[in-house]
């Protein structure tokens, strides 16, 4: 029985600390959500301007919608394009591909209607979600390609037109539908990927968007 009551002080004692420095710590969490809630805020406001300001460069897209550079990321070419396998779109659209020395980030653009838009995006979501296995290339000393494949967890996450699929941590896909397109965004190496999308629809707009 002693022993019992001994052991019941300890767990009171650490309950007792941890409700303390819950207490304690309440306002620095409180202030902490409530700066990811203004940042959120802030972000989805500066988004919602772009998407009302930006304007298509020409009636369909072509070489014209994809910029020379985006800050460090060059073009390396651009083409008509008859699908996007990586999703599983058998639509034509046009390609670009962007390079920098962080790695590379593949742009398709493919005209979709908004009553198009819901299928369309849950059956790229669906061959995404299928892509059970990475796929990484590595360059030996030698020259040699080697192809590396391991299973891979899969994160999708939705911001308003905006959804972002991560496979494993060397596959990001970001899709992004506006104004009866979606753009697609793959890159490799996550570094400044976070920041393109909206770095390329400020630079393909015709018309200029309020700066963010």
């Amino acid at each position: 029985m002693k022993k019992f009551l001994i052991g019941c002080a300890g767990v009171l004692f650490i309950v007792a600390i941890f409700v303390g420095v819950l207490i304690l710590e309440t306002p620095r969490f409180l202030d902490a959500g409530k700066k990811v809630v203004a940042d959120l805020m802030v972000e989805e406001m500066r988004i919602a301007a772009l998407e009302s300001a930006w304007k298509a460069p020409s009636p369909q897209p072509d070489a014209q919608w994809f910029p020379a550079a985006i800050g460090e990321w060059k073009l390396e070419g651009t083409e008509p394009a008859k699908e996007i396998s990586a999703i599983g779109l058998k639509r034509p659209g046009q390609a670009g591909v962007y390079r920098s020395n962080r790695g590379l980030v593949e742009v398709n653009i493919v005209p979709v209607t908004e009553e198009e838009r819901a299928g369309l995006l849950e059956a790229a979501l669906a061959t995404l979600r299928e892509r059970r296995e990475a796929t990484a290339a590595i360059r030996g000393g030698s020259g040699v390609d080697t192809s590396l494949t391991r299973e891979a967890s899969r994160v999708t996450t939705t911001r308003g037109n905006r959804t972002y699929v991560r496979i494993g941590s060397a596959d990001h896909t970001r899709l992004w539908w506006l104004k009866d397109n979606l753009f697609v965004f793959r890159a490799y190496r996550k570094d400044d990927f976070e920041t393109f999308p909206e770095e390329f629809l400020r630079a393909s707009s015709a018309s200029l968007p309020p700066p963010p």
